[in-house]
């Protein structure tokens, strides 16, 4: 590779080659260095080894808007600042955030001096990147599911005990890996209260791994698992006493590491149950910087139609810490974005203000007026610098909806085929096509036969049928996308009559996710409609009730839904998202 001329330079071009001072390498605002830690030692052999020889291996970076974004080879970036080099090897390429992430990630894992803990730290900022999928975030990085939960396990250790990790105390111990890892399945205030423990008797791993089995106990009451099994196991205390003591016995687990484990299954069978209602829900402990989202935050607008159709949107479980078992609704996976979005709408509104404020100080009617006039259409201007409700990518609706939707929309479309003058006559002559050419796609050729008059299609009929002289099986035909894609293509207002006949029945409800009920609430008017003869606050028990109750006072309240239909089922008109 060659390095790149001033021309080239100006071009960014991908994968090029550049030789840049150190200091012109911004450190990224969105995401961090994967690697947080590197000793003293490590540290200040590399710092020599670059003021005599330099920097050899090219640090990666990324373009960006003000110049150029270091994305790995930090470490190499700061010795070389301090060795006063003027220039470093640079492979720039085009990246987005979280490619930059995956890529710094991939980079340090590959390098054996990367700590264990950054490299769980690292991998749970890619489970937010993969909206809190697991299996996509360990197949990203080439890892079984088995290994990243047992990195991510890691991070359930309390803060003073990863913080401690690898560093010499004063009686010459040091904590490692291996230590926390066993610590970690224990509450986080047991961790702290035997570290001091630990580290004072310099204290083997497989000493703590026997002690914390002997010692801790966890009452099975706090348990969020099924206990059936708990009752006859040995390690339950109450088992252990019965048969000598009159008194009864708490029941206490005393294998922390099978509780740990029960409990970890049991939050990851729960998260599966809950995506009927919630859709997309991620376990506290798997992801970092979540942020709750409201129409308080991020203005009504961007929260209706950006923030609640947004991939990044989700619903938390609570697997670690206080409120264990809990569901915090409305979060955001995506801080940053988040940022901007509230900065943007409070700046709007601040500005909305100061305009509303200015009118009102004018005194004459003449001057009131114009000041009204310049507050509204300022309010206007103001609303478009506000950003357009948006989101990165859209939310994965769900397979339930997607087929109903298409089922009801071919329902429309049936009858308003059968009277049009092609429809007939092209489906005959896809069909005879079919059996005649044994690979043609009835489908694909019945849309294209619509194109064609009744006397085409007549004439082409009978020259095909003079043709056919032993008939073959037909494919296997998809009528409701066809009939789907051919009424929107061929029938004048076929979308309006689908949307006039979607009406908001209770098996429809209730196979919504909780955030597309809401969305279909406030986009519909019948949250308006719901406070002006209620109130808010009833407005938001409704939201908080279990589905089955909340679809029944849904449905109990008077409201006209003339005009609206989901945009999943608008969507649907458009892409058909499943085939046969």
């Amino acid at each position: 590779m060659t390095i790149a001329t001033t021309e080239q330079q100006n071009t960014q071009e991908d994968g090029i080659l550049l030789w840049l001072n150190p200091n012109e390498l911004q450190l990224p605002t969105e995401w961090e260095n994967p690697r947080s830690t590197i000793s003293d030692a490590d540290y200040s052999d590399l710092l020599a080894s670059v003021k005599v020889k330099g920097v050899h291996t090219p640090v990666a970076a990324r373009y960006i808007s003000t110049g150029y974004e270091i994305v790995a080879g930090f470490t190499r970036r700061r010795s070389a600042i301090e060795a006063n080099l003027k220039a470093i090897p640079v492979l720039v390429r085009h990246m987005t955030v979280q490619e930059a992430i995956e890529l710094a990630m991939s980079e340090n894992i590959d390098r054996t001096a990367m700590s264990t803990l950054d490299e769980a730290k690292g991998l749970k900022r890619i489970v937010a990147n993969h909206n809190g999928d697991i299996k996509a975030a360990a197949s990203e990085m080439g890892w079984s599911k088995a290994k990243f939960d047992q990195a991510l396990q890691l991070l359930r250790a309390s803060d003073r005990v990863q913080g401690l990790i690898g560093k010499k105390q004063s009686n010459g111990f040091v904590l490692s890996v291996g230590h926390a890892a066993r610590l970690s399945a224990l509450p986080e205030k047991v961790q702290d209260k035997i570290l001091d423990v630990v580290i004072a008797e310099r204290m083997s791993i497989n000493v703590l791994k026997d002690k914390i089995q002997k010692a801790i106990k966890r009452p099975l009451s706090s348990a969020s698992f099924c206990q059936k099994e708990c009752e006859s196991c040995p390690f339950n205390t109450k088992i252990q006493t019965t048969l000598f003591l009159d008194d009864e016995e708490s029941a206490d687990c005393t294998n922390p590491t099978c509780f740990s484990e029960k409990s970890k299954a049991h939050f990851e069978k729960r998260q599966q149950e809950l995506q009927d209602d919630y859709g997309k829900v991620v376990l506290l402990s798997t992801v970092d910087g979540a942020v709750g989202v409201s129409e308080s935050a991020v203005g009504v607008e961007q929260y209706t139609e950006g923030c609640l159709s947004c991939s990044k949107h989700c619903a938390i479980l609570v697997d670690k810490g206080l409120g264990q078992g809990d569901i915090r609704e409305h979060q955001c996976l995506d801080k940053p974005c988040f940022d901007k979005k509230v900065k943007a709408h409070t700046t709007a509104a601040t500005e909305r203000k100061n305009q509303q404020d200015q009118a009102t100080m004018d005194n004459t009617e003449q001057s009131k007026g114009k000041a009204e006039s310049t507050a509204q259409s300022g309010s206007s201007a103001t609303q478009g610098q506000e950003n357009k409700a948006s989101n990165k990518e859209s939310a994965v609706i769900p397979k339930r909806l997607v087929l109903e939707s298409q089922t009801a929309l071919s329902e429309v479309a049936k009858p308003l085929l059968l009277q049009h003058p092609s429809y007939h006559m092209a489906l005959v002559l896809a069909s005879l096509t079919a059996l005649h050419t044994r690979h043609s796609n009835v489908e694909e050729k019945t849309l294209e036969f619509m194109k064609l008059t009744p006397p085409e299609l007549e004439s082409k009929i009978m020259s095909l049928i003079g043709e056919i002289t032993q008939g073959q099986s037909i494919e296997t035909l998809n009528i409701e996308r066809l009939t789907i894609r051919a009424a929107e293509t061929f029938v004048d207002g076929y979308q309006e009559q689908a949307v006039t006949q979607w009406t908001p029945t209770k098996e429809r409800l209730e196979a919504m996710t909780k955030t597309i009920r809401e969305q279909a609430l406030v986009k519909s008017g019948f949250k308006k409609a719901f406070v002006t003869a209620k109130s808010e606050k009833e407005f938001n028990a409704l939201l908080n009730k279990k589905t089955d109750e909340q679809v029944k006072l849904i449905l109990a309240f008077e409201f006209d839904w003339s005009g609206f239909a989901p945009d999943y089922y608008r969507t649907a008109i458009k892409t058909q998202k499943y085939n046969y």
